[in-house]
């Protein structure tokens, strides 16, 4: 997912604490989901002169997107844009965007794959023997109690639900001329079970990245989340 004008790139250990990543609040080590978030910036003037404004910002969906599944990202990313850049709105139309000093262009894609794994194969194990003396002084014994024990493994087969979404900040002058600001590209890799509505899942991240706009950082992340913090656990 690199970018020919980012100006450089910091992997991080994705950590709930490092006050650098926009999704640590999504992170879970239990979590069964995959979020991979790439950010590109085209350096500290474009965010001087977006630090020095007072921005109107239009969210647009991105051409080529479907509607539904990209009004609904489109506009979960403003929502959390407002927190920093209060006039932001999901535009009604290019009209209404041609008219904003900043644009985020937001484009979606889904899609869904077969993914081979493997799963561990459980017998159970006698914890105790007891014995007892038949009337005609003969003795018999059985097997009580039990364990689980890992006997093998065998191959399974999940359908995995993949989302891409693609938040291009831009500049926008009078004249329709536009400059990059900085480019968010990231990905939501699914279980078959827990999540029910992955457009719920891509909403949850784009909010937290839109929160996150004003941060001039390049950044790298991949991290592990469950359908309830990435709220598609439910229809």
């Amino acid at each position: 997912m690199g970018r020919a004008w980012m100006v450089g790139a910091v992997l991080l250990l994705a950590s709930p604490v490092h006050a650098s990543n926009p999704l640590r609040d999504l992170q879970s080590g239990r979590g069964g989901a995959v979020v991979e978030y790439e950010r590109a910036t085209a350096g500290d003037d474009e965010f001087a002169r977006l630090a020095g404004a007072a921005p109107t910002v239009a969210v647009v969906v991105a051409d080529g997107t479907p509607d539904a599944l990209g009004r609904t990202v489109a506009a979960a990313y403003a929502e959390g844009l407002q927190t920093v850049f209060p006039g932001a709105s999901l535009a009604a139309s290019r009209g209404e965007a041609a008219a904003a000093n900043y644009v985020a262009e937001v484009g979606v894609a889904s899609d869904s794959a077969v993914v081979e794994g493997t799963e561990k194969v459980y017998s159970t194990r006698a914890t105790g023997t007891h014995c007892k003396v038949r009337p005609d002084g003969s003795v018999t014994c059985d097997d009580v109690g039990g364990a689980p024990i890992v006997v093998g493994t065998r191959a399974t087969e999940e359908v995995e639900k993949k989302i891409e979404v693609t938040i291009r900040f831009l500049r926008q002058d009078a004249d329709g001329a536009r400059a990059a600001v900085f480019e968010d590209a990231y990905s939501v890799r699914l279980p078959q079970e827990g999540c029910r509505n992955e457009a719920a899942a891509a909403a949850t991240v784009a909010t937290a990245l839109g929160k996150a706009a004003r941060s001039h950082e390049p950044l790298n992340i991949r991290l592990y989340s469950t359908p309830k913090l990435l709220r598609c656990d439910k229809k």
